[in-house]
């Protein structure tokens, strides 16, 4: 679960001249510049694009809102600077170690992280089992949030909840811009035009992979929602920001880096099949105690403890996927109660009644 947001950025010169080669049978044209293809999406809004360069690395999202996301990495491939619509947004230094992470919002803001404290990584989380142990409730307002039975089995497995053409037509109802297709582009540096890849129909690929790996669609919605905002824009938890690069949290650290640079589609892919996959190989016997929770932390208010217990199978897999109860940073930064896997309740109950 991420504190700052976590994009990626490449260097590229946009030219404005029109390049224009030949079309396809499906009639996508296969080179065009990037100046035309902004202009086209900003017309018809018919589909979003994610450009990468001929490394991988993402260089500009243009999204059917009139978002236009550019990216810059510094001389080792990370990030340094984050666009939005021509204002830079973010600027990213590091520390000589490599861990420092410095931050430097458009509002003057000054963040610091050090990934060396604040990345849990899954493989080295430390686990014990106990008989007996106190139950973790998070409360807000009327609200209780059970940390220790996030979902059940049953809900976790459900994957037929949801169809291609029910996940259609909530993410229309939503207003989502993942209703509208994801177009892959690959920006030529040397010849200043995008080549068109392939197009992703968002629904399709949901559930296509949930019914592959038997994985609630309703779940990975949330999961998106509560990585990159990208089903609901209003959500009522403005910190969020829509961004493709990072839709389900793959490869993407606390500390605001990507481990690899990956396609959209494959966020998608990914963040079931590693969801199923956590299921697969949690305990036989609970409950099950993580340790290393919340970055490490524990406050003297007890609204949070270094280790949190949980109760099945469903709710080992999301904390093996994001081993947080809640955003400590965001807490400590801003007094919000919200992050993590109380961010994951938060945008289930507000997406969905049942499960």
């Amino acid at each position: 679960m991420r504190k700052v947001k976590k994009y990626f950025i490449s260097c590229v010169t946009v030219l404005g001249v029109m390049v224009v080669a030949w079309r396809g049978r499906t009639g996508e044209a296969k080179t065009i510049s990037v100046s035309k293809l902004e202009q086209v999406i900003q017309e018809n809004a018919s589909y979003n694009a994610m450009i990468y360069d001929e490394s991988e690395k993402l260089v500009e999202e243009i999204q059917t809102d009139g978002d236009i996301l550019k990216y810059t990495y510094d001389d080792q491939g990370r990030i340094s600077t984050i666009s939005e619509n021509e204002n830079i947004v973010e600027n990213i230094t590091y520390g000589s170690n490599g861990f420092e992470i410095f931050v430097s919002l458009e509002d003057g803001t000054e963040c610091y992280y050090s990934s060396s404290e604040s990345i849990t990584k899954s493989c080295s989380l430390k686990a014990t089992r106990a008989k007996k142990y106190k139950k973790d409730t998070i409360k807000i307002g009327k609200k209780k949030y059970n940390m220790n039975c996030l979902i059940s089995n049953k809900q976790f497995k459900n994957w037929k909840s949801l169809n291609r053409k029910k996940i259609q037509s909530f993410l229309e109802k939503k207003k989502s811009i993942l209703a509208k297709p994801v177009k892959i582009y690959e920006y030529s540096m040397e010849q200043g035009w995008v080549k068109y890849i392939k197009t992703i129909e968002v629904s399709e690929y949901i559930s296509r992979y949930c019914k592959k790996y038997k994985v609630n669609p309703k779940l990975v919605l949330s999961t998106i929602q509560k990585e990159s905002g990208l089903v609901k824009e209003k959500s009522g938890l403005s910190y969020l920001d829509e961004r493709f690069a990072q839709a389900m949290g793959c490869g993407v650290t606390d500390a605001g880096t990507f481990e690899t640079f990956e396609r959209f589609d494959v966020q998608i892919k990914n963040g079931i099949k590693i969801l199923r996959h956590h299921y697969n190989n949690a305990p036989k016997k609970f409950p099950y105690c993580f340790k290393n929770i919340n970055y490490g932390k524990k406050r003297e208010d007890g609204l949070y403890n270094s280790y949190v217990w949980v109760d099945n199978r469903a709710t080992y897999s999301l904390y093996k996927y994001t081993p947080h109860t809640l955003d400590v940073y965001l807490y400590e930064q801003s007094g919000t109660i919200s992050g993590g896997n109380l961010l994951l309740l938060q945008v289930k109950n507000l997406l969905f009644k049942k499960w």
